[in-house]
């Protein structure tokens, strides 16, 4: 077993634990609540127009639609950029494992991930960043990996 990954699980369960604990499933920003209402809505009418407005961004509001069809609450969305977050610090740490060689730089990489306010944010609300950011470190770690375009 990798307890280098474990450790890092664990630091970010206890993190976001913590924060749904003493704050709930409150948020401090209307954007959250905002996506999910826009989430809800195409779960409901399917309607491509609402998928594709201003304010949504599809892949999240797709993908958020169907969690809502399995629990009809602001918190499954949550719980959803939790994981993609999760994803993407495990794939962060990973990828500089692989490039630098050093488990200390790739701690420290996934560290920022964890706390840094953006990340931080977007993983404990219903926001598009964790899911956005998630697709572009794909596509670093895609382009790196097949086409050796992403230099450090």
């Amino acid at each position: 077993m990798r307890w280098d990954y474990v450790i890092l699980i664990a630091i970010y369960v206890i993190t976001r634990s913590a924060f749904f604990i003493i704050f709930g499933n409150a948020s401090w920003e209307h954007d959250s609540y905002e996506h999910y209402y826009q989430s809800k809505i195409f779960s409901e009418t399917w309607n491509l127009e609402t998928l594709f407005n201003t304010w949504n961004k599809a892949i999240f509001t797709f993908i958020s639609s169907l969690l809502i069809l399995i629990h009809d609450d602001i918190a499954i969305v949550k719980i959803f950029n939790v994981l993609v977050w999760l994803t993407i610090i495990l794939i962060v740490y990973g990828f500089l494992v692989k490039k630098t060689g050093s488990r200390l730089l790739a701690y420290l990489g996934a560290l920022i991930c964890i706390f840094d306010f953006i990340g931080f944010r977007a993983s404990v609300a219903a926001l598009t960043e964790a899911s956005a950011a998630l697709l572009i470190l794909i596509g670093v770690v895609y382009s790196r990996r097949y086409f050796g375009v992403i230099t450090l």
